[in-house]
């Protein structure tokens, strides 16, 4: 059914931003955590990759990062089925390769960004190790992962509550709002 199928022409502004959570990098951001990996055992001259690796980390609660790196992707099926019972869904942006930047504005018509209040969400830890280890800013990171978040669904304003209670652990993330140059995903 046509008027049914989700795409950046039906996201508008006021629309809510409702994030789901992801379970690490998924499948994207790799070569960057490998490069920081390599670059941490070269300067601590000391430790080799696996070193790096294998160390239990206590900011990932006594894993170690090799694990941390290999969490598994999320499947979203059943959060997209929730939503879609109790709210109005005008587009969705999984938050993959590019991150942030190079995935949300796709979901969104021109003349539109995306307004992220960045204290929505708690930043993983596999994010800020990576980081620190990396000497990463923070574009960078938000320009390569998805950084805690997997999958942005924009949502009629009215459906954002009922959407929030529709799946577990997701957060109102901010709001479509106009938009007419430079970067289209907004921190504030």
């Amino acid at each position: 059914d046509r008027k049914n199928i989700l795409g950046p022409e039906r996201a508008r502004e006021g629309d809510a931003l409702i994030g789901i959570p992801s379970t690490g990098l998924h499948t994207n951001g790799y070569s960057l955590a490998r490069e920081i990996c390599a670059r941490r055992a070269m300067h601590e001259r000391s430790a080799s990759l696996l070193d790096v690796l294998l160390a239990p980390r206590e900011e990932l609660g006594g894993a170690t990062l090799g694990v941390s790196l290999l969490a598994i992707h999320r499947p979203y099926l059943e959060e997209f089925r929730a939503l879609r019972e109790v709210a109005e869904i005008h587009a969705i942006a999984h938050i993959t390769g590019g991150g942030w930047e190079g995935n949300l504005p796709r979901a969104l018509p021109p003349g539109t960004g995306a307004w992220i209040d960045r204290s929505s969400w708690g930043l993983p830890a596999i994010f800020s190790l990576l980081a620190r280890l990396g000497d990463l800013d923070e574009i960078e990171q938000f320009d390569t992962w998805n950084m805690g978040i997997g999958l942005v669904v924009a949502v009629a304003a009215d459906s954002c509550d009922a959407a929030i209670r529709a799946v577990p652990g997701s957060v109102a993330l901010g709001t479509v709002v106009p938009h007419s140059s430079g970067r289209r995903v907004i921190f504030g």
